[in-house]
């Protein structure tokens, strides 16, 4: 698995250069799940992005007591960007449905990375912002006026 080329596809590191890609891939590791295997836990510590190269993983959430579905998750979608910046609880659990390959970025080694590269940290900002955005603009938050 060449990390650099699955890098390169994740919309989070978009615009990136390449040098910045290439330092982002020599410290991502390759990761291995089984169908069934739980990734992250909701309410444990988030120290890792993960961006899926092969199979699938579905996200779920406690609510009233029980699990719920949020979503699927497929190659080229990364869960756990949160982590990266934040020392903060997971906020779903994210499970192997299938097979799954993953690469992980530790929150340490990416921060020592934006450390050697303000670019990249620039642009990486305006990315987070961008989904953040988006995300506003699909539960209509953005239209009652927060910024």
């Amino acid at each position: 698995m060449d990390a650099t080329q699955v890098l390169q596809t994740v919309p989070l590191f978009r615009g990136l250069g390449r040098r910045d890609i290439d330092t982002l891939g020599k410290l991502a590791h390759e990761r291995s799940f089984n169908a069934g295997d739980v990734i992250v836990s909701e309410g444990e510590g988030g120290i890792a992005l993960y961006a899926i190269v092969g199979g699938e993983v579905e996200v779920l959430q406690k609510s009233g007591g029980s699990q719920q579905q949020l979503r699927t998750m497929g190659a080229g979608e990364v869960f756990g960007e949160i982590a990266l910046m934040l020392d903060r609880p997971r906020t779903a659990t994210v499970r192997a449905t299938r097979p799954t390959e993953c690469l992980a970025l530790t929150s340490l080694s990416f921060r020592e990375a934006l450390d050697e590269s303000p670019d990249m940290a620039r642009q990486l900002l305006q990315n987070m912002a961008q989904r953040l955005a988006e995300a506003e603009d699909r539960s209509g938050l953005g239209k009652v006026g927060l910024a």
